[in-house]
Protein backbone atom coordinates (compact mmCIF):
# COMPACT_ATOMS: atom_id res chain seq x y z
CA UNK A 1 0.00 0.00 0.00
CA UNK A 2 1.16 3.81 -0.59
CA UNK A 3 1.40 5.58 2.43
CA UNK A 4 3.71 8.37 0.42
CA UNK A 5 4.26 9.96 -2.52
CA UNK A 6 8.12 12.19 -2.48
CA UNK A 7 8.97 14.06 -5.37
CA UNK A 8 11.99 16.07 -6.58
CA UNK A 9 10.36 19.48 -8.59
CA UNK A 10 12.73 20.55 -11.22
CA UNK A 11 12.73 18.14 -14.39
CA UNK A 12 10.67 15.57 -12.23
CA UNK A 13 7.47 16.85 -11.17
CA UNK A 14 7.51 20.43 -12.76
CA UNK A 15 7.48 19.98 -17.12
CA UNK A 16 10.63 22.24 -18.85
CA UNK A 17 7.97 25.83 -18.59
CA UNK A 18 8.06 25.02 -14.34
CA UNK A 19 4.21 24.31 -15.09
CA UNK A 20 2.81 21.17 -13.49
CA UNK A 21 0.15 19.58 -15.96
CA UNK A 22 -3.47 19.27 -15.15
CA UNK A 23 -3.22 15.60 -15.39
CA UNK A 24 -0.42 15.27 -12.82
CA UNK A 25 -2.03 17.79 -9.99
CA UNK A 26 -5.49 15.76 -10.64
CA UNK A 27 -3.25 12.21 -9.62
CA UNK A 28 -1.81 14.11 -6.61
CA UNK A 29 -4.87 15.78 -5.53
CA UNK A 30 -6.29 11.79 -5.95
CA UNK A 31 -3.58 10.57 -4.08
CA UNK A 32 -4.09 13.18 -0.95
CA UNK A 33 -8.35 12.34 -1.70
CA UNK A 34 -6.95 8.68 -0.54
CA UNK A 35 -4.83 9.45 2.29
CA UNK A 36 -1.31 9.27 0.74
CA UNK A 37 0.92 11.84 1.89
CA UNK A 38 2.77 14.22 -0.44
CA UNK A 39 5.82 15.12 0.35
CA UNK A 40 8.22 17.58 -1.97
CA UNK A 41 12.19 17.22 -2.03
CA UNK A 42 14.14 19.92 -3.81
CA UNK A 43 17.12 22.18 -3.76
CA UNK A 44 15.01 25.06 -4.00
CA UNK A 45 14.45 27.30 -0.99
CA UNK A 46 10.88 27.59 0.13
CA UNK A 47 10.11 30.71 -1.16
CA UNK A 48 10.49 28.86 -4.71
CA UNK A 49 8.16 25.83 -3.87
CA UNK A 50 5.22 27.82 -2.09
CA UNK A 51 3.56 28.49 -5.15
CA UNK A 52 3.91 24.59 -5.88
CA UNK A 53 2.96 23.93 -2.06
CA UNK A 54 -0.34 25.68 -2.63
CA UNK A 55 -1.68 24.04 -5.71
CA UNK A 56 -0.56 20.86 -4.65
CA UNK A 57 -0.84 20.70 -0.92
CA UNK A 58 2.31 19.03 0.10
CA UNK A 59 2.47 18.01 3.64
CA UNK A 60 5.98 18.29 3.90
CA UNK A 61 8.48 19.92 2.48
CA UNK A 62 12.66 19.43 2.24
CA UNK A 63 14.62 22.90 0.84
CA UNK A 64 17.82 23.94 0.23
CA UNK A 65 19.09 20.59 -0.44
CA UNK A 66 18.26 18.75 2.64
CA UNK A 67 19.13 22.01 5.02
CA UNK A 68 15.64 22.66 5.72
CA UNK A 69 12.92 20.30 6.14
CA UNK A 70 9.06 21.70 6.34
CA UNK A 71 6.66 19.56 8.41
CA UNK A 72 3.02 19.51 9.05
CA UNK A 73 3.92 20.96 13.05
CA UNK A 74 7.40 22.05 13.17
CA UNK A 75 10.36 22.63 10.86
CA UNK A 76 14.28 21.15 10.70
CA UNK A 77 16.72 23.21 9.97
CA UNK A 78 20.17 22.07 9.29
CA UNK A 79 22.64 24.86 8.16
CA UNK A 80 26.23 25.56 7.79
CA UNK A 81 28.12 26.90 10.89
CA UNK A 82 28.99 29.91 10.32
CA UNK A 83 32.80 29.20 11.35
CA UNK A 84 32.65 26.40 8.46
CA UNK A 85 30.91 29.44 6.34
CA UNK A 86 33.46 31.88 6.65
CA UNK A 87 36.49 29.53 6.63
CA UNK A 88 34.72 28.33 3.06
CA UNK A 89 34.32 31.93 1.96
CA UNK A 90 37.62 33.17 2.85
CA UNK A 91 39.01 30.50 0.28
CA UNK A 92 36.45 30.96 -2.69
CA UNK A 93 36.59 35.22 -2.56
CA UNK A 94 40.09 34.79 -3.71
CA UNK A 95 39.28 32.89 -7.07
CA UNK A 96 38.93 35.92 -10.23
CA UNK A 97 35.31 36.53 -11.33
CA UNK A 98 33.71 33.55 -9.04
CA UNK A 99 29.59 34.89 -8.08
CA UNK A 100 29.15 33.97 -4.70
CA UNK A 101 25.83 33.50 -3.62
CA UNK A 102 24.29 32.15 0.07
CA UNK A 103 21.37 31.53 0.59
CA UNK A 104 19.64 32.24 4.36
CA UNK A 105 17.01 32.17 6.37
CA UNK A 106 16.94 36.07 5.62
CA UNK A 107 17.12 35.78 1.98
CA UNK A 108 20.02 35.45 -0.73
CA UNK A 109 23.13 37.51 -0.41
CA UNK A 110 25.26 37.49 -3.23
CA UNK A 111 28.27 39.79 -4.59
CA UNK A 112 27.10 40.38 -7.72
CA UNK A 113 23.31 41.37 -8.47
CA UNK A 114 21.30 38.56 -9.45
CA UNK A 115 17.95 39.61 -10.69
CA UNK A 116 16.30 36.28 -11.57
CA UNK A 117 16.58 35.49 -7.79
CA UNK A 118 15.98 39.13 -6.07
CA UNK A 119 19.51 38.62 -4.27
CA UNK A 120 20.85 41.30 -1.72
CA UNK A 121 24.34 42.47 -3.14
CA UNK A 122 26.55 41.99 -0.36
CA UNK A 123 29.92 42.83 -1.18
CA UNK A 124 31.91 41.56 2.20
CA UNK A 125 32.17 38.24 1.64
CA UNK A 126 34.06 36.64 3.60
CA UNK A 127 32.57 37.98 6.41
CA UNK A 128 28.38 36.76 6.58
CA UNK A 129 25.97 39.04 5.71
CA UNK A 130 23.40 37.90 8.60
CA UNK A 131 23.53 35.98 12.03
CA UNK A 132 20.12 33.83 10.64
CA UNK A 133 20.90 30.52 9.37
CA UNK A 134 22.89 29.58 6.51
CA UNK A 135 21.55 27.11 4.30
CA UNK A 136 23.85 26.67 1.28
CA UNK A 137 26.60 28.30 -0.38
CA UNK A 138 26.45 28.60 -4.43
CA UNK A 139 29.14 29.71 -6.85
CA UNK A 140 28.91 30.24 -10.41
CA UNK A 141 31.44 31.82 -13.19
CA UNK A 142 31.25 33.08 -16.98
CA UNK A 143 34.82 31.99 -16.78
CA UNK A 144 36.30 28.05 -17.00
CA UNK A 145 37.81 28.68 -13.49
CA UNK A 146 39.84 25.19 -13.13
Amino acid sequence: MIKAVITDLDRTLLRTDKTISQYTAAVLHECHNRGILLMAATARPQRAVIPYQKQIGFEAVTTCNGARVILPNKTVENGIPPSNAEMILKKIIRIPGIVISIETGAGIFSNLPIPEWNSIVFNRFPALPTESILYKILLSSEKDIR
